[in-house]
């Protein structure tokens, strides 16, 4: 029989906390043997988000979640390597590639005195839309006359409709589609031990890796399926137990 597999999930958004990280990372179970997850994934990005990356990537920050390289690589770094772990989070946003250049240059740091414990990050994207300039003018033409309306936050004053940006706010600040398991599943087969991806489903941070450990089949639907349940329930983090912070695990 195939041995199961763990796997942890620290952030459903981005602002949940960075100690439930640590704290999966570093976790024994009850009996006190080392069994640390196999796979740690993080959740960062909604609608909103990826508007606040496309304005933050304006400035010196970039688009991509910076907090998940400063507060939760870097922070715990040597035990995710000692203990083997390997993560999957589409912090990268809307620039995986800067993303993963960051964790390999704040891991050449860390382990300029161990190479071998570098790990193989690896970056998937093709979600934007909007560096494509054929289709952005095309959206640009839509929103102009109408055919096309912009996310927008509910309303204060009527919460059955959405309100849409006028005027000079009448602008599209990030267009991006889902993706799914398939370059998760790519940069497993390739040995990447950490993965940041752009805008993916969020089961599929969960999805991929039980495709890959298990060798299920892409026409497996019954598997596919039980594993996109648990990928959007685990996702959650430690909302998937109506709490809201990790004291509910």
């Amino acid at each position: 029989m195939t041995p199961p597999i763990r796997v942890g999930c620290y952030s459903a958004f981005w602002g949940d906390s960075a100690l439930a990280a640590g704290q999966l990372i570093s976790m024994v179970i009850l009996s006190r043997d080392e069994n640390p997850p196999d796979y740690i994934v993080a959740d960062y990005l909604a609608e909103v988000t990826m508007g606040i990356l496309a304005r933050q990537s304006k400035g010196s920050k970039g688009g991509f979640v910076s907090e998940f390289v400063d507060q939760v690589y870097v922070k715990n770094a040597t035990t995710i390597a000692k203990r083997g772990i390997k993560i999957i989070t589409n912090a990268g946003g809307l620039d995986p590639l800067s993303c993963k250049a960051a964790i390999e240059s704040a891991a050449a740091k860390i382990f300029a005195k161990d190479p071998s414990q570098i790990p193989i990050v690896a970056a998937v994207f093709g979600d934007d839309v909007w560096v494509d300039k054929p289709r952005r003018e095309l959206l640009q033409k839509a929103v102009a006359s109408g055919e096309a309306l912009p996310f927008g936050h509910l309303g204060s004053t009527d919460a059955s409709r959405e309100e849409w940006p006028k005027g000079k706010e009448k602008s599209i600040l990030s267009v991006n589609v889902y993706m799914g398991v398939a370059g998760i599943l790519q940069a497993l087969k390739s040995n990447a031990t950490i993965i940041v991806t752009g805008r993916v489903v969020d089961s599929a941070l969960v999805l991929a890796p039980l495709m890959h450990e298990f060798n299920w089949s892409p026409n497996s639907y019954d598997l596919l399926a039980a594993g996109s349940l648990a990928g959007h329930i685990i996702e959650c983090g430690c909302h998937a137990t109506v709490e809201t912070s990790q004291t509910g695990v």
